[in-house]
């Protein structure tokens, strides 16, 4: 082992060289287009949801609720 570098950045160096060879296409890949298919929630969806629109008390979990 006469290379010093971090484990880490070797491994992330072999995968990214075993993703090149298996398709060379990824090598531009973007994962940033993926974001703009699936919109966020907005706050007032999320707040029916999991707050306080359905249940008054909100959805915290009370000891001895289960």
């Amino acid at each position: 082992m006469s290379d010093a570098k971090n484990p880490f950045e070797a491994m992330m160096a072999q995968a990214q060289e075993m993703a090149r060879a298996f398709n060379p296409a990824l090598e531009s890949f973007s994962p940033k287009g993926f974001e703009k298919l699936w919109p966020t929630m907005p706050k007032e969806l999320m707040e029916m949801s999991f707050g306080r629109g359905i249940s008054g008390e909100g959805w915290t979990p009370r000891p001895g609720s289960c």
